[in-house]
């Protein structure tokens, strides 16, 4: 039997808010891990080049710390506006459901939550997710706060120690994208005292809805976490 592109928006996975999984730093080979589950599940279109599998996205020096959004991109260094931060190496794009549910199937549990924390709808039809470390980059309301624009480049001079801060309300497509917006909030529903049965979860129209979904847990030392050591986290 025939089936169309689009495909039943039943939840990919589910639980992620009251699981036990831990937040890691990732390595890089968990990286290259989720580049090539891309690659292995998309068409002609994918967005990632197999040239650019493991390759270090952020071009300045930087350390991944827990703060208190949770994981996040801090220099170590003083970055000049203008200068190029982050490139798009590993944008993954995905241009139907369908796409999205093969990738998501070579995923194990944790990176399956991890995966529906960090990805975003674009449009009607697509979602989209940074496949490094660039998912780690979080938002920010207050715009001086801000210092990283959507070209990847400093929007204003950056000091050392200063977290890497952008607008997501400028690149979140809010309420358009039905499938990737019912997916996620299933995946990361926080169950309630009236209805704890309840795992559709709340679609959000706004940056602090969006947000709300996946508060920051437990973090893994990075000295103990290599690949599929990992605890919970089973690449095999």
């Amino acid at each position: 039997m025939q089936t169309s592109e689009a495909t039943t928006t039943l939840p990919i996975v589910t639980g992620c808010a009251q699981s036990d999984y831990q937040r890691a730093i990732y390595d890089n080979e968990t990286w290259i891990f989720l580049q090539k589950a891309y690659l292995e599940t998309q068409d002609k279109y994918a967005t990632i080049s197999e040239s650019y599998l493991g390759v270090k996205s952020i071009r300045v020096p930087y350390e991944v710390k827990e703060g208190k959004r949770g994981r996040g991109v801090v220099m170590t260094g003083f970055v000049e506006e203008g200068t190029q931060i982050w490139e798009e190496y590993h944008h993954a794009e995905f241009r139907s459901e369908k796409r999205f549910r093969k990738f998501m199937k070579k995923l194990p549990y944790a990176l399956q939550c991890e995966i529906l924390l960090w990805a975003y709808p674009q449009g009607r039809k697509r979602a989209s997710v940074d496949l490094d470390e660039g998912s780690f980059i979080n938002h920010s309301n207050d715009e001086e706060e801000r210092n990283f624009a959507n070209s990847g480049r400093a929007s204003r001079d950056i000091q050392a120690g200063e977290e890497l801060l952008m607008d997501y309300g400028s690149f979140i497509a809010y309420n358009q994208n039905k499938w990737f917006d019912e997916i996620r909030s299933a995946a990361w529903a926080e169950k309630t005292e009236e209805d704890p049965e309840d795992e559709t979860g709340t679609l959000y129209e706004t940056t602090d809805e969006y947000n709300l979904l996946g508060a920051p847990k437990q973090i893994i030392d990075t000295q103990t976490c290599v690949g599929d050591t990992c605890p919970s986290l089973d690449l095999n």
